[in-house]
């Protein structure tokens, strides 16, 4: 039988990996099935969000792309892909907003 993880640690498990590994993720967020781009977990006020990009999102250009925050009570189903992905121009490792508390984040590699 294959071991389906439930809750935080196997979700926080699933997506570190991803985000160090630079790899996309399929997840449900909601009910809405999503394929990610894992920049960055985080904190914000005691709840964990995964700060990620979301490709299939119409974006006018590439200047707008940026981060999505999904709370990750409301992710499910998270599987890490094959997928590889860079990090978005706009992203620099830092929190979202100035309480938030990175956990695990992307390496941005230098220019």
């Amino acid at each position: 039988a294959m071991q389906h993880d439930s809750g935080a640690p196997g979700l926080l498990r699933v997506l570190s990996d991803a985000i160090l590994g630079r790899r996309m993720v399929s997840v449900r967020y909601n009910g809405a099935a999503l394929t990610l781009a894992p920049h960055l977990i985080f904190l914000r006020h005691g709840a964990l969000y995964l700060g990620a990009f979301n490709p299939d999102k119409t974006w006018r250009s590439v200047e707008d792309h940026r981060l999505g925050n999904f709370n990750l009570a409301g992710l499910s189903e998270v599987a890490c892909l094959e997928t590889p992905f860079e990090p978005i121009t706009a992203y620099d490792g830092t929190p979202p907003a100035e309480h938030d508390e990175v956990l695990v984040c992307v390496e941005k590699t230098p220019a």
